[in-house]
Parts: structure tokens; C-alpha cells; sequence
């Protein structure tokens, strides 16, 4: 794509290098952001001044404690909380849960509905309704909303906006981001500019953009439910592949005399690892059917499977997550291996199981890297829980945003300025 005298475009990269630097560094002056983005003095404070207005930065009130010679100190800038709103949405097998952030990661209200997996466009419509929903509350009707992001649980072509292949909810080479555009078009969401992208990848992103310092890359997101998927963040990008497979680790094979998965192979780690894997190893074959949902096979489980103490008491259900939890361990070696991240953050609905699942996950992984001498990434749960996705795919509108060359790749044509 050329961008030759492009000069809005040249002018959104200026101003969006200035919000990623005061991200980065808390309390910049005018002439800190000069400095550090190479940009004149005089082009800072125009665009700075522009930024304010809109509600991305906000000016620090000085200390009056602190002077500078017989002049005025410098006034501090950071990002401004109160005046921007950012949709996420995470798409699932017959539910969707939105969530309202703000330019922190800061969750400003959340709501869930029914929708209906069998019928996409049904489907999308049911959203778009979940969303707009949200924009008629009174806290984003005083905020300005920038965008929509959308997670969903399958490869995406974030170029396109065409969901590839979602086996868990049944659809397949769907243009998904056409379709809540329609949804959305004639209502309060119709201007809004919408991201559509795998929802382990969203994941990825709600770590990487709502954190207080800049994050040690690579980066995994590795989402453990229904099915299980990666998010590799990576030089400041997601990592995506050609076509948007890359991370769709659920159906890379642990053992290929293991036992038969849904997409017809033998051994897949879904097959080991699956949410509908670790209910049925619990309560006996035949007991998860593929196509329940994640919050169905939870409640298909006794109390004792959520609490570690009673799990550690009971020989049956600890064999069944120390079994479990090797296999996420050998899985985290994989992409180990595979990425060498710096953190592997873990999320997704069987996270809810707590240190029953993770403690042996850890300990598998620690054990690869003692036979090898290495040291093994770190490893942390996701820091929203059980709204990680939904948090990430708000994020992910940040994300494309501020980074408005890759936005105009996604075929974007959100102006801010």
C-alpha cells in the first residue's frame, strides 16, 4: 500500500505515535513526545492540543511544589479515562458477552445474550442488539465510542473480515464482518468501524494494550475450553499466518495413537485438553457431547471439581486434572519451543478449575525446562477471567487504531482526525 502524499494518513500516524508513547511513558511533556517521536515541537503541540480535545489525553494538573528556574515546568500528559468507550464482543456456541472498556482496560459494564449458532445472520443480528444495548446506557452515552471489536472462536482473515473455519459453532468461510455491519448499519453502531478477529488472538491483545508497562515479547494467549487456541503477539503485532491460522493449535497432534477427535483425527490436543475432554474424564465417556457449550459442560460437573482442596482429597478427580494439566504443560512446551515467548498467559473456561488444572501445568512445563537447562517462560492466568476475550476484543480496537497502517490494511475507514 502506498501512502505517498496520503497526508490524513501521514497526520493519524503522527497523532497515534503520540498516544502509543504516552502509553508507554506515563506523564510525557510536550517536549519528552518531540524528543522521542522525532516530531517538531511545534507539530506536538498542535496534534497533542488535538488529542485532548477528543479525549485521548488528558493533561496532568502540576505540582506546584516543583519549579523550574523562573519558568513554567512542563505540563504532564497521559491517557485520558473518562471520555472514550470501546466495544468487545466475544462470540461463542449459542452465547455472546459485549463489554464497554475505556482506554485503560478499565470494564465499564458488561451484558451476555442467547444467540442462535444455527443461523449466523440471526446470529449477528442478536448481537448487533447485545451492542447496541450497551451504547443506550447513560455511561457511554456521555463518552465517545471508537469502535467495535469482536472475538470469535475460529480462524479469521482479518484483511477480509471472512471467518474461515469455526468448527465449534459450525461456520465456515463466513464474511462475519460484513454481516454485524449490515446488523449494525441503521442503528446507533452504523458509523463505528468493526474488527474481526480469532478470539484467542483478542485474548493476546487484551494482555498486551491494558497493562501498566510494556510487556516482555513474544507473548502467548493460550485459551483452554471447548477447543484451545493461541494468540502470539509478536514485534508489536499479532502473529495471524497467511490466512489466519496461525495459533489454531487445538487440532496439532500430542499423540497420534490418542483418542479420536472431532475434526476426525486421532490425538488431537483437543482431544486431551478440550473442555468436553476433561468433563468426560471426569465423569465417564459419553458424558460431553461436542456441540455443548462451555458454561453446559461446567455445569455438568460436581461443586468438587471447582474446589482444589476437595479435588486433592478425592484420587478419582485428581488423576483425572494431574492427567489434564500434564497435557496443557506439554502443550505450553510445544509453543515453547515453537515461539520462545517471554510469558504464557493462560485463559478460557477451564481456567475456573484454578491450581487442580494449572498446578500440574506448571509443573509439566518446569519439567521440560530442567531436562533441557533452560528457564521456562513465565506463566500467568489471564487477567480479566472469565471476560478475557471480550476485554481483548475491546483491545483489539485500541490496537488497530493506534496503529493506523495496519488498520487501513483491514479496510478500515475510521477517521480521527
Amino acid at each position: 500500500m502506498s501512502i505517498t502524499g496520503d497526508h490524513r494518513l501521514l497526520k493519524r500516524l503522527n497523532r497515534m505515535a503520540l498516544v502509543r508513547q504516552v502509553r508507554q511513558a506515563p506523564g510525557s511533556s510536550r517536549a519528552d513526545l518531540a524528543h522521542s517521536t522525532g516530531l517538531t515541537k511545534s507539530t506536538v503541540s498542535l496534534l497533542s492540543q488535538e488529542l485532548i480535545d477528543e479525549g485521548w489525553l488528558v493533561e496532568l494538573d502540576l505540582d506546584p511544589t516543583i519549579a523550574r528556574g523562573s519558568g513554567r515546568p512542563p505540563t504532564p500528559l497521559t491517557l485520558d479515562e473518562h471520555r472514550l468507550a470501546f466495544i468487545g464482543v466475544d462470540i461463542g456456541l449459542g452465547a455472546a458477552t459485549a463489554v464497554a472498556t475505556n482506554l485503560v482496560g478499565m470494564v465499564l459494564m458488561e451484558n451476555s445474550t442467547p444467540i442462535d449458532s444455527a443461523d449466523p445472520a440471526s446470529a449477528c443480528r442478536q448481537v448487533a442488539g447485545l451492542i447496541e444495548a450497551l451504547l443506550r446506557e447513560p455511561e457511554l452515552r456521555k463518552r465517545t465510542t471508537i469502535g467495535i471489536g469482536v472475538g470469535v472462536p475460529g480462524a479469521v482473515d482479518d484483511r477480509t473480515g471472512v471467518l474461515r473455519f469455526a468448527p465449534n459453532i459450525g461456520w465456515k468461510e463466513l464474511p462475519l464482518r460484513d454481516l454485524l455491519r449490515t446488523a449494525l448499519a441503521d442503528g446507533p453502531a452504523g458509523s463505528l468501524p468493526v474488527y474481526v478477529q480469532n478470539d484467542a488472538d483478542v485474548g493476546a491483545l487484551g494482555e498486551f494494550e491494558f497493562v501498566d508497562r510494556p510487556v516482555d515479547e513474544p507473548l502467548v494467549f493460550l485459551v483452554l475450553g471447548t477447543g484451545v487456541g493461541a494468540g502470539i503477539v509478536v514485534n508489536d503485532r499479532l502473529l495471524t499466518g497467511f490466512g489466519g491460522f496461525a495459533g489454531e493449535i487445538g487440532h496439532t497432534i500430542l499423540d497420534a495413537r490418542g483418542p479420536r477427535c472431532s475434526c476426525g483425527r486421532n490425538g488431537c490436543t483437543e482431544a486431551f485438553v478440550g473442555l468436553g475432554a476433561i468433563v468426560e474424564s471426569v465423569l465417564g465417556p459419553g458424558k460431553a457431547r461436542h456441540a455443548q457449550d462451555s458454561q453446559a459442560l461446567l455445569r455438568s460437573l460436581p461443586a468438587a471439581a471447582f474446589d482444589p482442596m476437595r479435588v486433592a482429597q478425592d484420587a478419582a478427580l485428581k488423576a483425572a486434572f494431574d492427567r489434564a494439566g500434564a497435557y496443557v504443560g506439554q502443550l505450553m512446551q510445544n509453543l515453547w519451543a515453537a515461539f520462545d515467548p517471554a510469558t504464557i498467559v493462560l485463559g478460557g473456561p477451564s481456567c475456573e478449575f484454578g491450581e487442580s488444572l494449572l498446578a500440574p501445568a506448571r509443573t509439566e512445563l518446569a519439567r521440560y525446562g530442567e531436562a533441557a537447562g533452560l528457564r521456562p517462560p513465565v506463566v500467568k492466568v489471564a487477567r480479566f477471567g472469565r471476560l478475557a476475550q471480550a476485554v481483548g476484543a475491546a483491545a483489539a480496537v485500541i490496537h488497530y487504531q493506534v496503529r493506523p497502517l495496519t488498520e487501513s490494511l483491514l479496510g478500515q475507514t475510521a477517521e480521527t482526525g
